[in-house]
């Protein structure tokens, strides 16, 4: 599935310390899908906040 994200670098990196030192950090996606099959395209709203492990995360980047 194709998927194209648009990230602020600049937060990235100074938010990336947070997930080395700290046991949980909260994380926030807020933005669209677009689904299409043919000539038919439904865009639809995402928007999820929640908190997740460290090491959970780290364990999924590997």
């Amino acid at each position: 599935m194709p998927v194209r994200l648009s990230l602020n670098l600049k937060d990235l990196l100074k938010n990336s310390l947070s997930l080395l030192l700290q046991d949980s950090v909260n994380i926030k996606v807020d933005g669209n899908a677009k689904l299409s099959k043919g000539s038919l395209l439904k865009t639809f709203p995402l928007k999820y906040s929640g908190k997740k492990s460290s090491e959970e995360l780290l364990k999924a980047l590997r």
